[in-house]
């Protein structure tokens, strides 16, 4: 799988150290699968899609210039949607 994921992020400060964020845009990507069973042959698909994406999470500053986000993101695709929660860090230089 590859592709390209674009989105507007809307920030909403609750205090000087804590916000809110909320994110939506759309996702472009390309998958390639294939499967080979010893007896009963192999098979290959691939498709290419263009989905909407969202999502929401929160950010906690600290220390001046370190932040730490939790975020839940979904892209949503035929049957269903696509979920991730991520937990990452920034510092501001």
């Amino acid at each position: 799988m590859s592709g390209l994921n674009a989105a507007a992020v809307g920030r909403l400060p609750l205090s000087d150290t804590f916000a809110l964020f909320g994110k939506l845009g759309f996702a472009s990507y390309d998958l390639d699968a294939s499967v080979n069973v010893a007896g009963f042959g192999s098979g290959s698909d691939s498709s290419s899609e263009t989905d909407m994406t969202y999502g929401v999470g929160g950010s906690l500053s600290f220390a001046g210039q370190w932040e730490v986000r939790v975020e839940w993101e979904a892209i949503n695709v035929d049957g269903g949607d696509a979920n991730m929660l991520s937990v990452g860090a920034l510092y501001r230089f």
